[in-house]
């Protein structure tokens, strides 16, 4: 952890979907996170609009050879 430098992130919502996982099936906001300063990478995340709970994300890592490592909200 004190190696980790302070990032700056960019946020956009790229709109409304419905998006189904283990939990159920949501009306969600899709957003994806970015580096403000260029770096590789990436996390889309879905956020149930009537809870605003996180169901759904979806995490890209160059390091690991752009591999996705994605999250569902469980029963």
């Amino acid at each position: 952890m004190q190696k980790q430098k302070p990032a700056l992130r960019q946020l956009k919502v790229l709109g409304q979907e419905e998006v189904t996982v283990p939990a159920g099936t949501f009306k969600a906001w899709k957003a994806e996170v970015t580096s403000a300063e260029g770096e590789a990478g990436q996390v889309v995340f879905w956020v149930a609009a009537d809870t605003h709970a996180v169901v759904k994300s979806a995490t890209t890592l160059p390091q690991m050879g752009g591999a996705v490592i994605t999250a569902e909200l469980q029963k």
